[in-house]
């Protein structure tokens, strides 16, 4: 007997089992979905805090808000017509309790004092720059500031002659209208040097053998005159001889070289807070300058071994 032919029908409804998968699937695509459109604020940050660590405080999300402009505003006899009608708030972003910042140390007593001296020395600064331009010095007086230091530069013909180390007498005028402004701050500041500066045109006499030698005798005059006319206390006052050293122009030039030779007093500000007084008190020197006093002693000689050079030791440069 002659076996039937298989038709390869196979059962006939094995293909449901793949449609109810599908169903299913968009079941759940679409319950994710209506999930998603209604999540809670709260929770959502829950949720999202417990996979980022919640290092951050996170901004809760935005309420998208109604589609149309009839959903934010609705007429009133809608709202009068529909008891159950509740107007939609306005959608805002709520922070977290948590500070995102942390707050900074309470400054100790120290570092107020340290601030306090800070604006004194600023004032001593600004104080400098407005006595200088009431008395018309700029041309030969610079005032500059730079961190805890201030420098009052003065050309060296305020001071001295040519090839020479002692104080004209014009000079003491202008060392005089400084003292009083060094004495007022004196609690603030920790040392005033007076550096003396040379071009690099050699010098050689029977009283200088160098630039340096002129430079520091130069610096040391006006140092003992400013220590013996004033109160400043002596351990606060220094002279250094830089020479031709540390330049500020070129000495190619006549003006270079005039720019170079020159007198520094570098004003430094202290920075040991236990030393002070009280800075608030300081009143500093208000006053559009003070008049020179009188001289109790006359300008500072150089060494004995010093004397004015000769014709045959006229010095070359300054």
């Amino acid at each position: 007997m002659a076996r039937k032919k298989d038709s390869g029908g196979g059962g006939g409804y094995n293909w449901m089992d793949t449609y109810g998968d599908l169903v299913t699937l968009l079941l759940c695509f679409f319950v994710l979905l209506f999930a998603m459109s209604s999540i809670d604020a709260a929770k959502f940050q829950e949720l999202a805090a417990s996979f980022s660590g919640a290092i951050m405080p996170i901004a809760r999300p935005i309420d998208p808000g109604p589609a149309n402009l009839k959903d934010v505003v609705q007429p009133p006899d809608e709202a009068a017509g529909n008891p159950g009608f509740t107007p939609k708030p306005t959608p805002i972003v709520e922070a977290t309790d948590q500070p995102s910042f942390t707050p900074s140390r309470t400054p100790s007593p120290e570092d107020l004092q340290r601030e306090a001296v800070d604006v004194q020395f600023n004032r001593l600064y600004s104080e400098l720059l407005q006595y200088v331009a009431t008395h018309d010095m700029e041309s030969y007086v610079g005032v500059g500031k730079n961190g805890n230091q201030i420098t009052l530069t003065f050309t060296d013909s305020v001071f001295f002659d040519l090839g020479k180390a002692e104080l004209k007498p014009e000079s003491v005028e202008v060392i005089e209208g400084m003292i009083p402004f060094f004495e007022a701050y004196q609690d603030i500041i920790e040392t005033i040097r007076v550096e003396g500066h040379t071009d690099n045109l050699p010098i050689h006499t029977s009283t200088f053998k160098n630039n340096r030698w002129l430079s520091y005798f130069r610096a040391g005059n006006v140092l003992e005159y400013i220590q013996a006319n004033s109160v400043i206390a002596p351990e606060k006052l220094a002279a250094d001889g830089r020479g031709e050293y540390q330049p500020v122009d070129t000495n190619e030039t006549p003006e270079g070289r005039a720019r170079n030779r020159r007198v520094e007093f570098v004003i430094i500000e202290t920075l040991d807070a236990t030393v002070r007084a009280n800075p608030a008190t300081f009143q500093g020197v208000t006053t559009p300058g003070p008049s020179p006093r009188p001289m109790s002693i006359g300008n500072v000689p150089t060494p004995e071994t010093t004397a004015p050079p000769t014709a045959a030791t006229t010095p070359k440069g300054e």
